[in-house]
């Protein structure tokens, strides 16, 4: 088949002569033998070629035309040419293209540097791949350096092919795992039940005991902002700190339909059949039941909230009466 590309074998004359040397009509049938061999010929030099390379040789119709064009591209041995090709050679990087098409891209390279007489050790091609990987195969590059054997390229390739898919699985756990990251908040009280809220991705936990629902915990905010006065409504401290806690004339905010006044200083501690008014006050607080004459077990989800903040759950209410007053609505 040699003789067909480089001209050893001519084409025949397409149609035949008669005996003064005129051509005919008649297909001379050595051509039509030698042209079913070049086109075959044609066919396979065809098939063997990338498709960037085939496009070079788009319109040639014989295996000579094709190898000669061929041999014209690829066998230049100038310094300049061979000096391009190393520079792309080690140029190339992986980037965010997969394994499979930066080995191809290093393949096409070392191809055309062996087709000018220039070859490429397994070492040196293999520094080159490790060169142009990313910073998240740095382990990877870090263990095929420590090898004592050498890498083939078809050995590589598997390798790198392995460490990709393990590197995508890892990406894709960890973007689970952000997106399902679980903030736990625990409020260490007696008697507590679970509340759980649902920020965005954000699932926070938070025990809480009827004496702490409504309080600042749960009206601050969890992404660390700034908490709020539930006494004069700014921000930066809480109620505790306030310097209008003591002030009781200051009005922070309009008073809430209904105003309560406490019977005693603390929850249970103290005694006394003492009642403490407040002017204006539709409804007045207890700690001692035997205050309220006329009693009732309360079994709705009202709570009276305090000045810190605190929410105090209402057991009973009723009605009790004073001397030379008119009858108190309480509860307890």
């Amino acid at each position: 088949m040699i003789d067909f590309v480089d001209g050893t074998i001519p084409s025949p004359n397409r149609f035949l002569t008669n005996a003064e040397g005129v051509l005919t009509t008649a297909v001379n049938p050595d051509f039509q033998l030698w042209n079913t061999r070049d086109q075959a010929l044609l066919t396979l030099i065809n098939s063997t070629l990338s498709p960037s390379v085939l496009s070079m040789v788009v319109g040639h119709n014989s295996a000579q035309e094709v190898w000669k064009t061929l041999e014209h591209r690829f066998t230049s041995t100038s310094r300049a040419n061979v000096l391009n090709l190393k520079i792309e050679l080690h140029n190339l990087k992986k980037g965010t293209e997969s394994v499979s098409l930066y080995l191809q891209k290093v393949k096409n390279t070392r191809d055309k540097l062996v087709a000018v007489g220039i070859l490429i050790d397994n070492e040196e091609l293999l520094h080159i791949i490790l060169k142009g990987l990313p910073r998240e195969y740095s382990p990877f590059c870090s263990a095929i350096r420590t090898r004592n054997e050498p890498v083939s390229f078809e050995e590589i390739m598997v390798l790198l092919q392995t460490e990709e898919q393990s590197i995508s699985d890892v990406s894709d756990s960890v973007k689970r795992q952000r997106a399902e990251t679980t903030i736990h908040i625990e409020v260490e009280e007696e008697a507590g039940s679970i509340t759980t809220l649902s920020i965005n991705t954000l699932r926070i936990s938070i025990n809480l005991s009827p004496f702490t629902q409504g309080s600042s915990p749960l009206q601050q905010k969890s992404d660390g902002s700034r908490p709020q006065c539930q006494i004069c409504g700014k921000p930066g401290h809480q109620a505790l700190d306030c310097y209008h806690r003591m002030d009781f004339a200051y009005q922070g905010r309009h008073p809430p339909a209904k105003l309560a006044a406490m019977a005693s200083t603390s929850n249970g501690a103290q005694g006394g059949d003492t009642w403490l008014t407040d002017t204006g006050a539709t409804d007045h607080l207890t700690a001692n039941m035997n205050n309220l004459q006329v009693q009732t077990p309360y079994k709705g989800t009202d709570q009276v909230a305090v000045g810190n903040g605190q929410s105090i759950p209402i057991n009973n209410i009723g009605h009790g009466f004073t001397f030379g007053e008119s009858p108190l609505q309480g509860f307890e």
